[in-house]
Parts: C-alpha cells; structure tokens; sequence
C-alpha cells in the first residue's frame, strides 16, 4: 500500500484536475488515494474533491456523506449538501467578508398591526400575565399559550443561514409610524417591534421595512410575574437593599419589556495535545485527547443593552416555556429586535464554549502538562433560534448615577446594571405605569 507521502502527490495531482475541470483525471487520482494508507484528512479531501467533480446526484450525496462521516463539522460539506436537498440557493450565497451594501430605506412609513377585540373593535390587554388576550370593555378572550400551535419554536439551520445576507445584518433604518386609531406621528428607532400609543393606549407590531433581509424571532417566552408580583421580587432582594436601601420596594415604575437572545446549539469534539511528564522516565512525552462538545441552547444576548452577564447569573430563563412566536405575545409590552448580527453572535458563542471547554480539559488532567494546544474546528454549530425573553426593568437613581434594576420576567431574579442608553431609556423614562 502506498505510503502517506504518496497519497499526498496523489491527493495534489487529484486536485489540481479538479481544478482544471479535468472530471476523469481527477477521479482517477482521487479514489487512488482512498486505496492508500493516507491520513484521514487526506482521505477526506478526497472524498470532498470526488464529490465536486461528480455530477450524479446519488454518487454526490454518498460522497458528502462519507466527508460529515469523518467529520461532522465540515461546513463545506454541510453547505454542499443544503443545496444538494434544495434547502440552499446557490444564488443567495455571500461572502461573510463581502456582503453586499444595502439600500437605505429611511423616511417610509412602517407597516403595523392593531391589536383589537374581534367581537367590539376594543383594545385589547394582557391578562394572566402574557398568556392570555382580553378584551377591556366586552371581555372576549384568547388563550395564547395552550394549544398545538404554540409548540416550543423548532430552530434554524445554521450552515444554511450562514450562508444569506440575513445572517450579517441587523436593522439600520429609521421609521415613521401613525396611529390607526388616534392619529398620533411617531419616529420608530430600527430596533423597535412593538408600540403602545401614548395617547389612546392601541398597542402595535411593527413589521420590519426591511424584513426579507432580517431573521424574525422564531420564539418568545411569556410572562410569569405580574408588575406587582416583580416589585415585589426586587423589594425582597438584600442585594438591591444593600446596594440601594432608599429604593428598595418601590418598584413603581418598572416596565415589561422583551429583550432578543439567541440560542445555539453546538455538537462535535475539541481536540488537543501537549506534553506530558513522565515521572517513571523522567521526561516529558507527547500526549493528545479530546474533550465532547454538546451544547444545547446556548445563550447569547442580541441586543448590546442586555449583558451577558446577567444570562449566567440572575436572568437565567427556562427556554422549555419557549412558544412559537406570534405577534399577540407583545401586546401591553414593548419589544426589540436584534441590534447584533447572528454571525457576530455566533462568534462569541463559539469562542466562549471553547475557552469553557479548555477550562474543563485542563483542570480535569491532574497530570503536569505543558505546551497544550487545542483545535476548535471539530465543533460547529448546528441551529440557532432568535428569541424573545421577558424582563421588568427600572432604571433609578442611585449614588449620583443611574442604574438599571432589573427583574427576570419568568423567575423573578433580580440583577442590576447601568442605566438604559438611546430609545429604550426614553421609552421606559416616560412609559405609564400599567
């Protein structure tokens, strides 16, 4: 059999015939590489070069195969199958350091839906804290959380929106709005979902002017805490007490907002190597392992206001209360979308579960090491999900400053923070009491 060395010359001329749109060549030297005691990552690239000179669809997908058989992570072969299944355009496909410039659509009117009663026309509020519509004046219903429907939000294909303009944006535009009901002009930041009129109490969804570049939230976890039930939880807080003993309990101008997270799921394997001392030899001797990555809903703020932080500490959500996103779950609430690209997102997301996965390599070895190295490309992320998480916040005054109380929507968790900053600190600052 031939040696490693001749399977590289041979996977280097197969190549290169791919390359030069020589198909026969190229599979010529390509499956003799296969037949060699080459490295497996040789015999990978051999398997992928096959399959870009084939043009039999089955023969294509057995090849692709056989490449995420080796290593699951691949994303080329991950990219290249999503096209295979027609879940990926090819003429949709960008560039992650070229993406194309989009066209400002500043001064348009933004598209918006009214909530109102089916039965009267009247406004319609929140009750049972977000899981329920109600109307205020006939008392109709609608139970928003119950039901098939309402199923937690399944996730996205990560490799395939990757691979779209939509995964690199976030929105850029200023809107104007009118009220349907009132009259009443507004100028909309882009990050804003939802509006309350401040005049006649109508609540709205806003659509985004530029939706078919921006990723809708696939989920939204409702409210559990009422506005009393959360000043309640930031009253009982030592922390908040210690920290701010003159506002501890008043709670009285907290607000339900909704803040975007996005969610991650990753899977594959870190690998690493180093030296080890051998205490019997006295010397130090090459060692190498692997630490298994399985990461399930890994959560990363989408919106620069909400720290992270706060996500490993007190504003921890259970994402099985996750539902389906509707555009009801925001009446009586402002929302926001995403201010942080998912490509960016996804970078600090896989960045942080690898430096934890270094951490619990290397203090899981009791051993003396030295020299450790670790590779991440053998883990990916699989899907992501955007998703909208409840939170009553206040900001106060505190030591000369402003800070942002907050209380976890779902738990009632309390953390604290800076002061909101630019459209939020303005809605919030001037927003009534519910």
């Amino acid at each position: 059999m031939a040696s490693s060395a001749s399977a590289r010359d041979l996977l280097v001329r197969g190549i290169a015939a791919a390359k030069a749109g020589s198909k026969q060549e190229a599979t010529f030297f390509l499956e003799w590489v296969l037949r060699t005691e080459g490295a497996p990552d040789q015999h990978l690239e051999a398997w992928w070069w096959l399959s870009q000179v084939s043009n039999d669809p089955v023969e294509k997908r057995r090849y692709l195969e056989e490449v995420l058989a080796r290593n699951p992570s691949d994303h080329r072969a991950r990219r290249a199958l999503a096209i295979l299944d027609g879940r990926l355009k090819p003429e949709t496909i960008v560039e992650a350091d070229r993406v194309p410039e989009r066209q400002p659509i500043s001064g348009g009117e933004a598209p918006a839906e009214r909530f109102k009663c089916p039965r009267c026309g009247g406004r319609l509020t929140a009750a049972k804290q977000g899981s329920t519509l109600q109307c205020a004046y006939c008392g109709w219903r609608r139970d928003l959380v119950s039901g098939g429907q309402h199923d937690s939000p399944a996730g996205r294909e990560f490799v395939v929106a990757m691979a779209g303009v939509t995964a690199h944006r976030r929105p850029q535009d200023a809107r104007t709005f009118r009220c349907q009901a009132c009259g009443a002009p507004y100028q909309l930041a882009p990050e804003a979902l939802s509006l309350t009129c401040a005049h006649c109490g109508s609540t709205y969804t806003v659509e985004q002017s530029d939706s078919e570049e921006l990723i809708p939230p696939d989920g939204v976890i409702p409210f559990r805490l009422t506005r009393v039930e959360a000043a309640r939880a930031l009253a009982a807080d030592p922390r908040q007490r210690a920290k701010n003993p003159e506002l501890a309990g008043a709670g009285s101008r907290l607000v339900g907002v909704y803040f975007p997270l996005w969610s991650f799921n990753m899977s594959g394997q870190v690998r690493w190597s180093g030296m080890r001392h051998d205490e019997n030899r006295k010397k130090w001797v090459s060692v190498s392992g692997s630490e298994l990555v399985l990461e399930s809903e890994y959560l990363v703020p989408a919106s620069p206001r909400f720290s992270t932080r706060w996500l490993r500490g007190a504003l921890v959500f259970d994402l099985k209360d996750a539902r389906t996103f509707e555009p009801a779950f925001l009446v009586d609430w402002p929302a926001e979308t995403y201010q942080i690209p998912m490509s960016d997102a996804a970078v600090t997301a896989h960045a942080e579960v690898f430096d934890k996965i270094r951490q619990r390599a290397t203090l899981g070895t009791p051993e003396r090491l030295r020299d450790v190295r670790f590779d991440s490309t053998g883990f990916s992320i699989d899907s992501f999900r955007l998703l909208l998480a409840p939170v009553w916040t206040e900001p106060a005054p505190s030591a000369g400053s402003m800070v942002r109380r907050i209380v976890n929507g779902q738990t009632g968790a309390v953390a604290s923070s800076p002061a909101a900053q630019g459209w939020l600190a303005r809605l919030l600052g001037g927003a009534k009491e519910r």
